[in-house]
């Protein structure tokens, strides 16, 4: 525990484990690093979990660059193609979450409207009621399964 506030502090006075004073631009990126490890051993984490986060992450990394060298390629102008990477990374972002909300809310849509048109059928009163399932209702499968004919492949 003396070792963890020991790192935690030396993070925070961006120096590193030995005391030495870091760079500043340097200081940053061992203070995630340092954090990574905390986060690692004194937090509970699994080590596969860490693995498979920075599998992840390099998959994405690869994603968004062959996006940013397609749009390259395809763009006359480099700044233009990177602001346009970041538009279609923010579109891919905001649009996933968009369209499954929206999903959801039309599926949710479309069935109180098959709902609300089951509901016109004469024969649907009693399923509203609860009168269409009950101990009463007489049992329609058969005890013994009927011969089926299977095909040569073992399927019916």
């Amino acid at each position: 525990m003396r070792a963890c506030a020991a790192l935690a502090s030396a993070i925070a006075n961006s120096e590193s484990i030995t005391g030495s004073r870091l760079p500043s631009s340097t200081a940053g990126q061992k203070r995630s690093t340092n954090a990574r490890v905390i986060a690692t051993f004194s937090g509970n984490v699994q080590p596969w979990t860490v693995v498979i986060s920075l599998v992840i992450l390099v998959v994405e990394t690869g994603i968004i660059a062959a996006i940013g060298v397609a749009l390259s390629g395809i763009l006359a102008r480099s700044l233009f193609s990177v602001a346009v990477t970041y538009l279609v990374v923010a579109a891919l972002t905001v649009g996933t979450v968009i369209g499954f909300g929206l999903i959801g809310i039309g599926s949710l849509a479309f069935g109180l409207v098959l709902m609300f048109l089951w509901y016109l059928f004469p024969r649907s009163k009693r399923f509203f009621r609860g009168e269409s399932l009950n101990r009463d209702t007489e049992v329609m499968v058969p005890d013994e399964p009927a011969a089926a004919i299977r095909s040569i492949d073992g399927g019916v």
